[in-house]
């Protein structure tokens, strides 16, 4: 007759419960991305219908430091971009902290020494990240400006193409047009 052995048997015990876990965690989260895949639009059209009604209210000052298509660039992409990170970003970062969190108890119950050793770099990674973070927003705030610049080129130049046609001025807006292009394309492979 076999012993009940804590180190192996245990360890097997805790495996075990921990997959049976981590499926019924997997069904749930998959239930939680689907009804985050439907609330996300909804989302987004109130962003976009609260930013249009701040628009319907601020002074026409505000509007003659701006270009129209900066600002449209910034209501539509930028609501894109927070459905974007709701729908998948949520999932992964939701998904990659509850495995770190598995990780972490399944290393703290096999060994609490090894669990502390690997815990050791975390106050050096939390600092270069923070570091890296910052350059990053910097960088993609350089874009996020690029691309409002060449919407508004955008908007100016479609917005006004009887007048360009009729004074013959294509040339001149496509030379405004590439210098906004290649800074987009430039701020894009910085980014």
């Amino acid at each position: 007759r076999r012993r009940f052995d804590l180190r192996g048997d245990g360890v097997l015990l805790v495996q075990d419960a921990g997959a049976v876990e981590a499926l019924e965690l997997d069904l749930r989260l998959s239930a939680l991305m689907r009804s985050l895949a439907y609330v996300t639009p909804a989302v987004a059209h109130d962003l976009r219908a609260q930013l249009y009604r701040h628009l319907q209210v601020l002074s026409l000052r505000y509007f003659d430091k701006r270009q129209t298509g900066a600002l449209m660039a910034r209501i539509t992409h930028d609501t894109r971009e927070l459905e974007s990170i709701l729908t998948m970003g949520a999932q992964f970062f939701l998904a990659n902290v509850l495995s770190l969190v598995g990780i972490s108890i399944v290393l703290c119950i096999i060994d609490w020494r090894l669990f502390l050793l690997a815990l050791a770099p975390a106050p050096l990674v939390t600092i270069v990240s923070r570091l890296f973070w910052r350059r990053i927003a910097n960088v993609w705030g350089r874009w996020w400006h690029a691309r409002g610049r060449l919407s508004a080129v955008l908007n100016d130049t479609l917005s006004g193409v009887r007048v360009v046609k009729a004074f013959a001025q294509e040339q001149r807006e496509v030379e405004r047009f590439n210098p906004r292009s290649r800074e987009l394309s430039h701020a894009g492979m910085n980014a």
